[in-house]
């Protein structure tokens, strides 16, 4: 039995890795096979969650393959599209593992990086991963930036990347999370509750991938201006 496999007190952990996307055809396969694998390695009880976010691009369909032919594979299906962090919370509430951990259907990381993650959380009950390799635009960085100093200085999360879409955490924390953000907002969500929680916060560099197909759902003015409303409001009802 391996260490990765385990959490503090010996005890062996069911993990639960789920995929959200929207209009990911191309990308899908790719990424659930790469999920598989990663499963199949782990010597303890696992499972896939696929998120449908509303797709209208045929995505559903090889989603629903993988759910009929493999007993660990769900899917879950988002009638029309609802946003980011509506596809995570469907996601939380759909794992059913002792930890629960993201990514998303692009692949920004290759998806064994959490088997060498899944350590990390003998000392920590949230394992968030921050990309290295990552050549930004500057209108990337510009937006990372200013999103970073408005989500430290509003509700006091400082990690070096708060939407990076790699993170495990610990079911019973995730249990006592309020997690409502529609928007990508909900990593900055799930970080600020794991801080009012007084949970433990492990930081993991992770190398970088390209997207492979199609182009970034984020990387608009009108996704940065419903993030940072969202923020706002969240600030607002917290204060």
């Amino acid at each position: 039995m391996r260490a990765a496999d385990r959490l503090p007190g010996d005890h062996l952990i069911d993990f639960s890795l789920f995929i959200p996307f929207f209009d990911e055809r191309e990308s899908l396969p790719t990424a659930v096979e790469e999920a598989l694998a990663l499963l199949r390695g782990l010597d303890c009880t696992t499972e896939l969650v696929l998120v449908d976010d509303g797709s209208t691009d045929g995505s559903q369909a090889p989603a629903r393959e993988y759910a009929e032919v493999h007993d660990d594979v769900r899917l879950v299906r988002h009638d029309r599209n609802s946003g980011y962090g509506a596809a995570l919370c469907s996601g939380f509430a759909a794992c059913t593992g002792d930890v629960v951990a993201y990514s998303d259907a692009d692949l920004p990381v290759a998806l064994h990086r959490f088997g060498e993650a899944l350590p990390r959380l003998e000392s920590a009950d949230v394992v968030a991963g921050y990309p290295v390799g990552w050549a930004k635009s500057t209108r990337r960085r510009v937006f990372t930036a200013g999103y970073k100093l408005l989500v430290r200085g509003l509700l006091g999360v400082a990690v070096r990347d708060i939407n990076f879409s790699f993170k495990l955490v610990r079911r019973d924390l995730l249990e006592r999370m309020r997690l409502d953000a529609r928007t990508g907002l909900i990593d900055a969500q799930l970080l600020a509750e794991a801080n009012r929680l007084g949970a433990r916060i492990d930081q993991v560099p992770v190398p970088y991938q390209e997207r492979r197909f199609g182009e970034s759902h984020f990387d608009s003015l009108a996704v940065a201006w419903a993030n940072g409303v969202e923020l706002i409001q969240l600030w607002r009802r917290q204060r």
